[in-house]
């Protein structure tokens, strides 16, 4: 079963999981557009803050995941092993589409660069995991600006303004 039935390269999710490997970013001035089409595209969208430090991201990817119900304890800090299992094994997509929304990426990339990098390579493993499993799964960083702190080397920069060319 292919994840895809075809490559439409002007869409946000084909660019996102083929072309960058999983991880595209948007501006914040897209962001409300942009989940709206996704939800239209029957993706689920869930959304993670990573306004505080990186320990609080940690905790924060913990709840989102359900870490508790999944594995018997809570989520304190951030042990890159036990998130990338965790990130790797767990939430299987219920419609075989599934979006995990960064927000506030930037104080993070500031404060805890090293950190931050091993979670979006554990993101982008996770995309190609499912890929080849036939469901789709990327990550979209909302930053403050197209130019701004986090590079877009690597990333799918995504500029339009409708994410999905003739939606139904």
């Amino acid at each position: 079963m292919a994840a895809f039935t075809n490559l439409d390269w002007r869409r946000l999710d084909t660019r996102a999981v083929v072309e960058a490997g999983g991880l595209a970013t948007i501006t914040k001035a897209q962001w409300e557009r942009c989940v709206f089409e996704l939800l239209e595209e029957d993706y689920e969208v869930v959304t993670l803050d990573c306004g505080g430090d990186i320990d609080t991201m940690a905790r924060n990817f913990g709840v989102l995941w359900q870490w508790e119900t999944l594995f018997g304890y809570t989520v304190q800090r951030m042990n890159l092993d036990a998130i990338r299992d965790g990130l790797l094994e767990s939430w299987p997509t219920k419609a075989g589409r599934l979006v995990l929304v960064l927000v506030n990426a930037e104080r993070i990339w500031k404060e805890s660069r090293r950190e931050f990098l091993y979670f979006l390579d554990f993101a982008r493993e996770k995309s190609r995991w499912e890929l080849a499993l036939g469901t789709r799964f990327f990550t979209l960083l909302v930053v403050e600006a197209e130019k701004g702190v986090i590079p877009a080397q690597g990333y799918c920069g995504f500029s339009s303004t409708h994410f999905f060319p003739n939606q139904k």
